[in-house]
């Protein structure tokens, strides 16, 4: 179950997750929809952040189905701390 308490941002599209990753905030969740997400660019996490979760929304029909696809070397995933 996803805590409410916080700002709550679904995606559905490689677009709505690259948006929400771009604006991430502290206190925010971002739980992901069902699917292959082929990713157009890397998606960089790269902050001081505190109570930040990227997850798996729930209720989906196939919620052990998400997957991230990088498309060329230059999309990936990157997680950084200053």
């Amino acid at each position: 179950m996803i805590d409410a308490t916080g700002t709550i941002v679904n995606v559905s599209t490689e677009p709505q997750l690259q948006n929400a990753v771009a604006h991430l905030q502290s206190n925010t969740t971002i739980p992901i929809a069902s699917g292959t997400y082929a990713l157009t660019s890397t998606l960089y996490i790269n902050g001081t952040f505190t109570n930040v979760a990227l997850r798996g929304s729930t209720g989906s029909q196939r919620p052990d189905r998400r997957t991230l696809k990088a498309t060329s070397r230059d999309s990936r995933l990157r997680l950084a701390h200053p």
